[in-house]
């Protein structure tokens, strides 16, 4: 069973190899400035999300390297931008929304 630099272990179940994807080492990168790179900025392509309760909202984003994150707002006052790398549009929406309603702080 070798998990560390990807490989194969046995399935518990069928007893059949199984491959195992080695995880990325990349983190969440979180700047509490305005980033400088960013090409596209919700309006239209991508989202907004916005909570009364929580006076949070955030907007997603696309790099000019074509990474997606999210810019969060309290009181419609610039906290922070969030990237997470190599992750698809869906899952940014995800986590945005997240922020958003307050699950992630």
């Amino acid at each position: 069973m070798k998990l560390k630099n990807g490989g194969t272990m046995k399935n518990q179940v069928t007893d059949a190899d199984v491959s195992i994807k080695q995880q990325s080492t990349e983190t969440i990168e979180i700047t509490p400035y305005h980033r400088k790179d960013i090409e596209y900025i919700s309006f239209g392509k991508l989202h907004h999300f916005r909570n009364n309760d929580t006076k949070r909202s955030a907007h997603t984003f696309t790099t000019l390297s074509e990474q997606y994150g999210y810019r969060c707002f309290v009181d419609q006052v610039f906290q922070q931008d969030v990237m997470i790398p190599h992750k698809s549009l869906h899952y940014i929406e995800d986590a945005a929304e997240n922020w958003v309603n307050g699950i992630i702080k």
